[in-house]
């Protein structure tokens, strides 16, 4: 379906998702295996959370260090680089039950697409 949809006039981008459970185990542990799917030695990332829903338990700076720690734990070589990574994971947190972690497929050349995590 991505190849067909990349090839229709009018859409710029698009976002396929994969569902998951508002609870950090399966937060961090869908963001591990999403750096790892894309990650190749000598690649950059940094993790930006934003909230729309701020009764979650943490805010986004805490949410950027726990993310983050768990990519290191998962890619110990792996560096984070605040400006122009190679790979930005964005997390946005809105009031729903659900998380949906998106891979957003990017038409600049230097990045194959850039993975969004919506937190519902």
């Amino acid at each position: 379906m991505i190849p067909k949809l990349s090839k229709v006039f009018g859409i710029q981008n698009f976002s396929p998702s994969i569902r998951i459970e508002k609870e950090m185990p399966a937060i961090r542990a869908m963001v591990q295996e999403v750096v790892r799917e894309v990650y190749t030695p000598g690649k950059t990332f940094k993790i930006t959370a934003k909230r729309s829903d701020h009764s979650f338990e943490l805010d986004s700076n805490g949410l950027n260090q726990e993310l983050g720690g768990a990519v290191i734990e998962a890619i110990p070589e792996i560096q984070v680089q605040m400006k122009k990574p190679d790979i930005n994971l964005e997390l946005k947190f809105v009031k729903m039950r659900r998380i949906y972690l998106m891979k957003r497929f990017a038409v600049r050349v230097d990045c194959q697409w850039a993975p969004v995590v919506v937190v519902c």
